[in-house]
């Protein structure tokens, strides 16, 4: 029984070994021969961090970088964007044998009138005349919200991302304002006295096809802005 126990404690003792126990005591010796020689390392990472060389573990796929600076880049370019794009034409048509623009600056400050006008078409009339100025306003609004979230200045990395991440999912709104107005002009909504404005392309009805004819690219360059942004938002 006692030869038991002492073979016990030996293949314990063995074990203790093989783990480290007896290879690595409580007591470690110093890493740095003296504070100067750490000093000297460290002066030269900061050297290479100003140079712009990367540490090698920079380069493992545990250190993938989460917003890149070119992200950061294409987010600037998409956000200026979205607020540039108030100025481009978002509604292009033919008025007899006249092409003619309307940019959403344009729509806002004709917005009295056109609401005016869109009450003689019923409730669904005027839900898609007031969904363009919300969906112009939301994205010149965000796309300025855009540019002083990416450019401001956090007390971590993590509280800059997560700022970043919180505006740009308000890409959205605009994003679903436009799907309800897709939505709509699935639906049909009549137009009375379209023709006496003399647009070829709305008749008495305003249906997809309409909305569509007459979209500028300004529009369309702001649809891929909003789309872009609330992607980048969920990658965050």
């Amino acid at each position: 029984m006692v030869e038991e126990k002492k073979s016990e404690k030996k293949e314990d003792d063995q074990r203790y070994k093989y783990i480290g126990f007896d290879v690595y005591s409580s007591r470690t010796a110093r890493f740095w021969k003296n504070p100067e020689e750490e000093k000297k390392y460290l002066e030269e990472v900061r050297e290479r961090k100003e140079k712009g060389e990367r540490e090698e573990r920079d380069h493992s796929l545990i250190s993938v970088s989460v917003f890149s600076p070119l992200e950061k880049w294409i987010l600037t370019v998409t956000s200026a964007l979205m607020v540039l794009c108030l100025f481009l034409p978002w509604f292009t048509f033919t008025r007899g044998e006249n092409a003619m623009n309307f940019s959403a600056f344009g729509y806002l400050l004709n917005l009295g009138t056109l609401m005016t006008y869109s009450g003689l078409g019923g409730a669904l009339l005027g839900v898609l005349a007031l969904l363009f100025p919300l969906t112009m306003l939301s994205s010149l609004l965000f796309g300025i919200l855009n540019l002083l979230a990416l450019y401001s200045k956090s007390g971590s990395e993590e509280a800059y991302l997560s700022k970043v991440k919180k505006t740009l999912r308000l890409n959205f709104i605009p994003l679903f304002l436009w799907i309800i107005t897709v939505i709509i002009s699935i639906i049909g909504v009549a137009a009375p006295l379209a023709s006496a404005f003399g647009v070829n392309q709305i008749k008495d009805n305003f249906d997809v096809i309409t909305l569509v004819s007459i979209s500028g690219f300004g529009l369309w360059i702001s649809l891929g802005c909003w789309i872009l942004n609330s992607v980048k938002a969920n990658d965050l």
